[in-house]
Formats: C-alpha cells, sequence, structure tokens
C-alpha cells in the first residue's frame, strides 16, 4: 500500500483521534521520523500527541492535505524556502489568538516550519501599527511599571517596608 492511501492516527492531549493520509502528515520531519523508527507503524496503532489539541491538530492535518505537493521546508531559517501565503493559508489561519499561539507551538513540535512562518506571518499583521502598550498586551507582557510594582517591598507582596 503506497502513502496516499494509508492512514494514521493521532490522539491529542484531549483524548481526540483524528486521521489523515502518511502522504500528508510526512510533511513533519517529526512524523516522518517517528514512522521511519517504528517500521511505518505506531505501536498502539496511532501517535499520541500529549502537547497537541484537537482544535489545533485539525488545522494541522488540514493545511498538510492542502500542501501534499508542495515541496517541505526542512529549515525554518532559509528565506528562500518560505511559500506565499495562498487564500487557503489565510482562511485557515483565521482563528483566536489562542488557537494562533496553540497552532504555533505545535508547528515547532511537528518541525511545520511552512505553516509555523504562516502563523507568524498572522501574528506580525495583527501587530502592525500597535504602540509598545498595545504590544505588550497582545503579547501578554506586563509593563515595566507592573513587573517594578511586584518588586516594591510592600503589603501587596508579602514583604515589608
Amino acid at each position: 500500500m503506497d502513502n496516499s492511501s494509508r492512514r494514521i492516527r493521532f490522539k491529542t492531549k484531549d483524548n481526540v483521534v483524528l486521521e489523515s493520509s502518511v502522504a500528508a502528515m510526512t510533511k513533519s520531519p517529526t512524523v516522518r521520523d517517528y514512522l521511519i523508527n517504528t517500521g511505518g507503524e505506531p505501536d498502539s496503532g496511532e501517535i499520541y500527541l500529549e502537547n497537541i489539541s484537537a482544535r489545533a491538530m485539525r488545522i494541522i492535518i488540514k493545511w498538510c492535505e492542502e500542501h501534499i505537493d508542495y515541496p517541505c521546508i526542512e529549515n525554518s531559517d532559509d528565506p528562500m524556502g518560505k511559500p506565499t501565503p495562498t487564500e487557503f493559508d489565510r482562511e485557515l489561519l483565521k482563528v483566536g489568538n489562542d488557537l494562533l499561539h496553540e497552532l504555533l507551538c505545535a508547528c515547532v513540535f511537528l518541525e511545520l516550519y511552512g505553516l509555523m512562518d504562516q502563523g507568524s506571518r498572522c501574528v506580525s499583521s495583527q501587530m502592525r501599527g500597535l504602540d509598545v502598550k498595545q504590544m505588550r498586551r497582545f503579547l501578554g507582557i506586563p509593563s515595566d511599571s507592573e513587573s517594578e510594582d511586584e518588586n516594591e517591598p510592600g503589603p501587596s507582596n508579602g514583604r515589608r517596608r
């Protein structure tokens, strides 16, 4: 049986089982290496992804299946290997910031640099035009005054003056 008709199953951290073609999921060097090391079949019939949610994995599977005929980007630092986003990519990544963050973390784990690049572009376009205070809020970074308040001695942080 060739890779285009073979199927692979993933069990996500929220115990949802999702399925995709082996050909699509070997876009991920992590999955490809796992299959090579296990002789092509996961021991339990499915690959357990303890750090990836079902909602992020659904997006990853759709992206891999859509880009099955595109060459893999093996190196995140190769600017020549980064494809221009398609309309499919833009629509697929119209998600909330929490899911986009989950997706980017999953892409790092699965080494899906093409999707990671597309997600990073979404984040950068959302941040375009923001001032420093707005960027800190967007990224969840405490402001300098908040971190200074935490370091000040006083009753609010359990230290005495």
